[in-house]
């Protein structure tokens, strides 16, 4: 059992190299093996045509499930709607967002592009969200006129969102 299970993760990190993350969809074991969420493997090609807004929102939600980073390599991720990453289901651990010299390229959204933040709680008893990490180069481009493009936490910079308290 166990050789069989090195054949196999050996099989899918040869395979990871040889063609690139994009070239398979990204599965419970691709995700246990890789230990992060892809949004190529999601669906999203980076190319700055079509739209990856759900392959990048699907990624997101298994990432914060998953407790894995979200992982955006190099590339244009054209959006057609606004992407909410909320690491509710993460606040123990929080999240890691790792961007490879990644666009998110909102510009025919009029208004927010992204948002993250982590819900729940209430006023007098928040929930404790333990943190967001970013690493990498994230361009975001955006149509906005008076307000962000990207926020993080709730508007006024706290940690949750005002519908949540």
């Amino acid at each position: 059992m166990r050789a069989h299970k090195l054949r196999m993760v050996t099989f899918v990190a040869m395979l990871l190299a040889a063609f690139g993350s994009a070239a398979l969809a990204c599965d419970d074991t691709t995700v246990n093996v890789t230990r992060q969420a892809d949004v190529t493997c999601y669906g999203a090609a980076g190319n700055g045509n079509g739209d990856d807004s759900n392959a990048i929102s699907t990624a997101a939600t298994v990432a914060v499930a998953r407790h894995v980073p979200l992982v955006l390599p190099a590339g244009r991720y054209r959006i057609t709607h606004p992407i909410v990453i909320d690491y509710a289901a993460a606040y123990d651990t929080g999240i890691e967002i790792i961007s490879q010299g990644a666009i998110i390229d909102g510009a025919s959204i009029p208004g927010r592009v992204l948002s993250i933040h982590c819900s729940g709680g209430t006023a007098s008893s928040p929930k404790g969200c333990f943190y967001l990490h970013l690493s990498g180069t994230l361009f975001v481009y955006a149509n906005v006129y008076n307000e962000w493009a990207v926020v993080l936490g709730a508007d006024d910079f706290s940690a949750t969102t005002s519908r949540e308290l």
